[in-house]
């Protein structure tokens, strides 16, 4: 099989989920002896998920997030540009991102991987600017254009559905898996007073209600601290002018991006790790909790309930069912037995698993191109 990716997502997301699940695709397209991978402007890209993929182009400068490459790839720009760089002998495109050719090729097979529908489900959280006109029109073609849409879990392909009732019959699910750094990672029962949130500061992850139940929680427990996690560039003033406000500077420790050794070492010692989203596509810090013996304390969504089963803590969107939920903290399990068990169930979301189902999914359109 011939298949080509590009790494548009790396230009948008010097860190984040998508780019770490990206990662761990490319690292098996490029042990797999049965695929010929051609991988488009790889020569123009930074980004820290990139230096272990590509030490040989791998730069300090992050060349890839210049305003020219900014523009460069907007989607829709950049899907008139893939139509014509594709290689002829290429059987199947699959973006990193939400771009596919604008003009398509009757011979080559697209390929695109949902991992929400955020812009849609909660458009009033977003500011209506170029960018996010450019994603919606990006998810929108991709959808309508694909011939094999992915998703990341059953909520995700359920808000496809409920926006794009016609793309039903071409979405399988694949879920997301945890990195190898997480499969075998010591357990802890011996917990540490912090909770710790993971994640970028974008309207719907809620952190801001967060910010405000520990603020409560603090009163009564002044010896809790709050670990935060993530890429905050934009909101790092604003978010300490936040703390300041609400009393809890002091309590606050912002790590901002860390390595994955890093995020196990947090995730190992805190007393939870706390997802206050209001959406979200997979949650993927929920399973490397579960994967480091942590309690995950959630809000109540619908991917949250579909991956967290059992052995997630859930809470109503407000601060004091949050609080109510922190304030139980105490109370819970730590012995080896319940963290083994969350330990277990994090191991069935596997990346192997989940590229041998992309491969499967891969072979069944080279087989429809040549019935065809």
């Amino acid at each position: 099989m011939k298949i080509a990716i590009d790494l548009i997502y790396f230009y948008k997301e010097n860190y984040g989920g998508i780019s770490r699940v990206w990662s761990e695709l490319i690292k098996r397209f490029k042990l797999d002896n049965k695929l010929q991978i051609e991988i488009l402007n790889k020569k123009n890209s930074s980004n820290i998920f990139l230096k272990e993929l590509f030490p040989e182009i791998y730069s300090k400068k992050n060349a890839g997030f210049s305003l020219k490459n900014r523009i460069c790839n907007l989607h829709f720009l950049h899907s008139f540009f893939l139509s014509f760089v594709i290689p002829r002998d290429i059987e199947i495109f699959h973006s990193t991102g939400f771009s596919i050719p604008l003009f398509k090729r009757n011979d080559l097979k697209l390929v695109t991987t949902i991992h929400d529908m955020v812009f849609w489900e909660m458009p009033d959280r977003f500011k209506k600017t170029l960018s996010y006109w450019d994603y919606r029109w990006g998810v929108k073609n991709s959808l309508i254009k694909s011939d094999q849409i992915i998703a990341v879990s059953h909520s995700t392909k359920e808000s496809i559905i409920k926006y794009f009732p016609e793309t039903e019959n071409k979405i399988a699910i694949i879920y997301n898996g945890i990195s190898k750094e997480f499969l075998n990672v010591p357990l802890k029962t011996k917990k540490e007073k912090f909770f710790l949130f993971v994640g970028a500061r974008n309207e719907y992850k809620n952190f801001n209600l967060l910010l405000e139940a520990f603020s409560k929680f603090h009163k009564k427990n002044n010896e809790y601290k709050l670990y935060v996690v993530g890429e905050n560039n934009k909101t790092r003033v604003y978010e300490k002018m936040v703390y300041q406000s609400l009393g809890i500077s002091d309590v606050v420790k912002d790590f901002g991006p860390i390595s994955q050794e890093q995020l196990i070492g947090l995730m190992q010692c805190t007393s939870a790790v706390i997802i206050p989203s209001l959406s979200e596509g997979f949650n993927l810090p929920m399973i490397e909790a579960f994967a480091c013996g942590a309690y995950v304390l959630s809000s109540d969504i619908p991917v949250s309930r579909e991956i967290g089963k059992e052995f997630a803590l859930f809470f109503e969107n407000n601060k004091f069912s949050l609080l109510d939920v922190m304030s139980n903290i105490g109370n819970l399990d730590f012995s080896e037995e319940k963290l083994s068990k969350m330990q277990k169930y994090a191991k069935l979301f596997n990346w192997d698993d989940s590229y041998k189902k992309l491969n499967v999914i891969y072979e069944g359109l080279i087989e429809k191109s040549n019935e065809n």
